[in-house]
């Protein structure tokens, strides 16, 4: 995969639209990732993310929660303007974390940090489950 070393760094998102019955969202985005973090509430505990990657023509999407992971292709929903997850993407490439951490921009820190041990985790534990076989 190729990628553009011209990219624009991530920025967060404002407006993005909060539904109290679930959770709080922080989004961040350039144009080839999205990140959705998820909260219990404003200002409350991480609960969960989305790492969207590969905009706008091979988006897959790994999505983190307690005590769950996945690992998705993207197929756009245009009547909805939303992303429907199809299938097992497969093995994400380590290139994809190089890109990210080089155009972090406006993502925290701690953040990105975050996303990038649970997505390394996940490389990690594919690896180690192929292993065994």
């Amino acid at each position: 995969m190729i990628y553009d070393i011209n990219m624009t760094p991530i920025k967060e998102l404002k407006n993005v639209r909060q539904r109290p019955e679930e959770g709080f969202r922080l989004w961040f985005a350039n144009e080839y990732f999205d990140i959705i973090f998820w909260y219990d509430e404003e200002g409350g505990n991480l609960t969960g993310f989305q790492f969207c990657y590969g905009k706008p023509h091979a988006e897959k999407a790994f999505t983190w929660e307690l005590g769950s992971q996945s690992h998705h292709y993207v197929k756009e929903a245009r009547a909805q303007g939303t992303g429907i997850l199809r299938g097992d993407a497969g093995a994400l490439s380590l290139g994809v974390l190089k890109q990210l951490q080089s155009v972090r921009g406006e993502l925290p820190v701690e953040l990105s940090n975050f996303v990038i041990k649970k997505l390394v985790d996940a490389v990690q534990a594919r690896q180690e489950a192929a292993a065994t076989g």
